[in-house]
């Protein structure tokens, strides 16, 4: 039996990546009307779009990559994981950012590991997920100065 392997263009990705080019441009315009504190982030994450953008095009244009099979999902950890996120968004004012991410991350880990949890792992993705978010408040509270939803904790 031999394994035959077709090269194609990620074309979706491509107009993804040009979409999000598009959509850097937009908020970079945009954010010229903005204070210079309030067009940190914004010209930031804009930035990043573009830059990012340009880099999958250039390599999804010069090299082919090859046809991956599609992976069989559960629809209810899918509907599970758009759950957590509405309640992120919903919960952010009232509870915070710190709260409100801490809880996100630890239902997003529930719902997504596929992995048996053994003490060793646990104590890894609780240091890893209390650490990305600590580190999360601390980029966008004083290097972006994105004011934050003060909520129940900071």
């Amino acid at each position: 039996m031999s394994t035959h392997e077709v090269k194609v263009r990620d074309v979706s990705g491509v107009i993804a990546s040009v979409i999000a080019i598009v959509i850097g441009v937009m908020v970079l315009r945009a954010a010229r009307d903005f204070d210079t504190l309030g067009a940190v982030f914004p010209r930031s994450v804009a930035v990043l779009m573009m830059v990012l953008g340009a880099c999958y095009v250039v390599l999804a244009l010069r090299k082919p990559g090859v046809s991956a099979t599609r992976l069989q999902g559960s629809g209810m950890r899918r509907l599970a994981l758009f759950g957590v996120m509405l309640g992120w968004a919903l919960l952010l004012e009232p509870l915070g950012f710190l709260t409100t991410s801490l809880i996100g991350y630890v239902l997003g880990l529930l719902i997504a590991n596929f992995d048996r949890w053994t003490p060793r792992m646990t104590m890894i993705y609780c240091g890893a997920g209390c650490s990305m978010v600590v580190g999360l408040f601390l980029l966008f509270r004083f290097a972006l100065k994105v004011p934050l939803p003060p909520g129940i904790l900071i």
